[in-house]
């Protein structure tokens, strides 16, 4: 499974916040599209954190990095290309 259906999977299962379970594309915007809430930011965070190994610092809590599972996929990649 590729980086981008596995995120898409993660939020659509467990992170979206009003359950309608139409499928998630990978330019929703997930932050002002409502599809996750602040709760949910947090548990995407420690479920990136422990998934993939690497710290996610305030500076990088941005929309730019969580807006759409695109973004988000790319932040994923920066994050773990600079690991190795």
């Amino acid at each position: 499974m590729d980086l981008r259906t596995e995120l898409e999977r993660f939020i659509s299962t467990e992170l979206v916040a009003d359950g309608d379970g139409k499928p998630l594309s990978p330019d929703d915007d997930l932050l002002d599209g409502g599809i996750i809430d602040s709760a949910g930011i947090l548990q995407l965070i420690s479920y990136l954190e422990e998934r993939f190994g690497f710290q996610v610092s305030d500076e990088e809590l941005t929309a730019e990095n969580f807006r759409t599972v695109d973004d988000l996929a790319s932040f994923v990649e920066a994050k773990t290309q600079a690991q190795s």
